[in-house]
């Protein structure tokens, strides 16, 4: 059986800098926009999204390079077979030379995913790209075997302090309701972010329920002598695998 083997290119062009239109204010007491009372700007640019895709529908428009740009980072390239992505970063280079930019060789890195090890060359001009055997994106560490049950393990770290800061709002004097919009905002968000690049083995399946059930003996401040067991937790919490679900 074929095997796939991707390889991963990241942070690369960079040259002048581009000068960003400022959006004028609207009024933010508009149903639905209260929550960018702070951010007008924001506030103007989530307002024009539906006409802007109306728009789209009706009309083409010509595509346009930006010679101003100080700086595109987070680019991935992603290629079978070594030689396609070598041509690939070789036309860049070409086009890059044509507007004045240039690739920046020592923040680009390649790795190699797959079952096994294989040691790249892929240049850019006379350098050569370094090959790392893991690489943080956006808040994932992407590794060579995709491993995911370490990166669920640091993001539960990472929960579980976030779930201690917010112990007022999560343990306080309030429903149960309340409580549990608060954990699903301020504490699940942490856990959820970067999973769309998770791969959902066994092990990462066991361990997400039982950091569910911790969040929820927490808030429900349950403690261990009273020794309840996981179904009389979720009863009491009135969910079941929810985080699980928003995962998968």
């Amino acid at each position: 059986m074929r095997e796939n083997k991707i390889i991963f290119v990241a942070p690369a062009v960079f040259a002048g800098r581009e000068q960003t239109k400022q959006y004028p204010g609207i009024n933010t007491h508009k149903p639905g926009l209260g929550w960018l009372r702070h951010s007008p700007t924001l506030a103007s640019l989530v307002e024009r999204i539906p006409t802007a895709r109306q728009s789209l529908k009706r009309a083409a428009y010509p595509s346009t390079v930006s010679t101003s740009t100080i700086c595109v980072d987070d680019t991935v390239i992603l290629a079978e077979p070594e030689e396609q992505l070598q041509a690939i970063l070789d036309r860049i280079v070409d086009k890059c030379k044509e507007y004045g930019k240039e690739i920046n060789a020592k923040k680009t890195k390649t790795i190699h995913i797959g079952r096994e090890t294989k040691a790249l060359k892929i240049t850019v001009g006379n350098a050569v790209l370094e090959q790392v055997s893991k690489y943080p994106y956006h808040g994932h560490m992407i590794t060579e075997d995709v491993a995911t049950l370490k990166e669920v393990q640091i993001r539960i770290e990472k929960t579980r302090q976030k779930c201690w800061e917010n112990k007022e709002l999560l343990r306080g004097n309030i429903g149960l309701n309340t409580k549990k919009i608060n954990l699903t905002s301020y504490v699940f968000s942490v856990f959820n972010y970067g999973c769309e690049a998770w791969t959902y083995a066994k092990t990462v399946q066991k361990k997400t329920p039982t950091f569910e059930r911790w969040c929820y003996r927490t808030f429900l401040k349950v403690p261990w002598t009273e020794k309840k067991n996981n179904k009389e937790i979720i009863q009491m919490a009135d969910v079941g695998g929810r985080l699980l679900q928003q995962l998968m």
